[in-house]
């Protein structure tokens, strides 16, 4: 997961790459806000809650076969689905997602036989943009991730993060060690 800034909104982006020679099959998405209904969805796509180019400013979910030919992945939403493109969007404080894929060809690199889009040799290759979260910018919460392929046996590969978290700049903690150093001198002359 890496965390950003896009707009006027904080992002959330999820990467995934299967294991050597193995297949990508589903994951499981679950973030839950700490501090209310921070999780965004602001611009609907055309293609709805999933979109085939990873790019859009936007909370969606995709799998490599989606990212490539622009065929909605499959998916069960547990908690909350993203709004229709016509309905205003609401936020909320938990999304889960279950995402998954029955389609061939999206391992780590697949013959997508464009070179054009992909060069030089039409390969295009993982780690693949599986999922995009728009959060509020002061938004905190957790993040639990399961990816599973076809060389995992059931097992997940398991990720959990912490968003939001700020942490100190030098000059802080530079500051707060000096406060700290005379405290004590305060507290030892008592």
């Amino acid at each position: 997961m890496t965390e950003g800034t896009l707009g006027a909104f904080k992002s959330l982006d999820f990467f995934y790459s299967a294991g050597q020679g193995a297949e990508f099959t589903n994951y499981n998405l679950d973030v839950v806000s700490a501090t209310g209904a921070d999780i965004q969805d602001p611009i609907r796509t055309s293609a709805g809650w999933w979109d085939q180019d990873g790019d859009a400013v936007d909370t969606w979910a995709n799998t490599p076969f989606s990212l490539l030919f622009g065929t909605a992945p499959s998916s069960v939403f547990q908690a909350y689905k993203p709004n229709a493109p016509s309905q205003s969007p609401t936020p909320t404080a938990h999304l889960q997602w279950e995402i998954f894929s029955t389609d061939d060809g999206d391992g780590n690199s697949i013959d997508t036989g464009d070179a054009t889009a992909h060069p030089p040799a039409g390969i295009a290759n993982a780690p693949w943009h599986l999922a995009r979260v728009l959060i509020s910018p002061t938004g905190r919460g957790v993040v639990n991730f399961n990816a599973f392929d076809t060389s995992s046996g059931g097992v997940p590969s398991a990720f959990a993060f912490a968003y939001g978290v700020t942490v100190p700049e030098p000059t802080t903690l530079s500051l707060l060690g000096l406060a700290m150093v005379g405290l004590i001198g305060v507290i030892r002359r008592r």
